[in-house]
């Protein structure tokens, strides 16, 4: 009989005045400010929204897209006595479909999608505001940046409410309650709180991605050739150095100076260092990398037009 009891406790729905009289909830924990701030976010979702580029540009953009053009059912359920089934109905008329519709006066419902699966993307969260009429019924929504967003938890209810922070701006958070925002989120397996979408996992290719795009831009800033000393048996003054420094760099450093022959005095010899693009092989490293954004973010090349 115990264990009956023991496992009907399991599966029996506490409300939140029960569960206050038998104690707040065991994993919630309220650090320091956060009643007032917010519950610190588990990533720098602010860099995260600044990787939002080149391949995981590509991805999270054909995603976002492709969820914004689905249409949009409300479907009830109807059970069928005499063929004792479950059939799904579909809804024309209702509250919801007109506020997606209209969404607010300077959006659209597909533009709604868009924001909110690329913030689901990118962060792994996505928040609306529900603004209310006079009988409590949203009358627009708004899509907030979830890098502004922070959780107020809450010991009774696990969530209190969000506090939004706009950046560049000197005021404190702005408080909402829990009922004015819906928070989508991608689900976290060390979070229970925030979301986590692919971008994090793609976090070290998009880096090196980077990376790589930067040391290339140097590379062809100086004259397409790879790093290199010049030498002398002669000792030079220190003016001599600073002319032959500025001569160098000005016929033949840039992409416009490329392919340009140098032509040494004085006993002048250039020595290469380090090695050139063909051997850094980036060309191989860099497909590579692309095709695990793509693998991380479920787009298949061919949705990209690369095959």
């Amino acid at each position: 009989m115990a264990i009956a009891d023991t496992i009907r406790k399991w599966f029996t729905k506490a409300s939140a005045q029960d569960r206050q009289n038998s104690g707040n909830l065991p994993f919630v924990m309220l650090m320091g400010t956060e009643k007032v701030y917010g519950k610190p976010q588990p990533n720098d979702y602010a860099s995260m929204m600044a990787s939002y580029k080149s391949w995981a540009y590509a991805c999270a953009w054909k995603n976002a897209t492709s969820v914004a053009k689905c249409k949009i059912k409300l479907l009830s359920p109807s059970y069928d006595n005499k063929k004792e089934k479950l059939n799904m109905i579909e809804i024309n008329q209702h509250p919801f479909l007109d506020l997606i519709a209209s969404v607010n006066p300077f959006s659209n419902k597909f533009e709604l999608m868009t924001i909110t699966t690329l913030n689901l993307e990118i962060t792994g969260n996505a928040y609306w505001y529900l603004p209310r009429g006079p009988i409590g019924i949203p009358t627009e929504i708004w899509n907030i940046p979830s890098h502004w967003m922070k959780v107020v938890p809450s010991y009774e209810n696990f969530i209190d409410g969000y506090v939004m922070t706009v950046p560049g701006k000197p005021q404190p958070p702005i408080p909402f309650d829990e009922f004015e925002i819906v928070h989508f989120k991608y689900p976290s397996p060390s979070n229970i709180y925030y979301g986590q979408g692919p971008l994090w996992g793609a976090r070290a290719a998009i880096d090196l991605t980077n990376q790589i795009k930067d040391w290339g831009v140097s590379y062809f800033m100086n004259n397409a050739q790879p790093s290199g000393i010049l030498t002398t048996d002669s000792s030079l003054t220190s003016d001599q150095y600073q002319r032959l420094r500025d001569q160098w760099n000005e016929k033949y450093k840039g992409v416009k100076n490329a392919g340009k022959m140098a032509f040494l005095e004085n006993g002048l010899k250039y020595q290469q260092m380090g090695s050139n693009v063909r051997d850094a092989r980036f060309d191989s490293v860099s497909l590579e990398i692309r095709n695990e954004i793509m693998a991380l973010f479920g787009v298949p090349a061919s949705k990209l037009g690369l095959e």
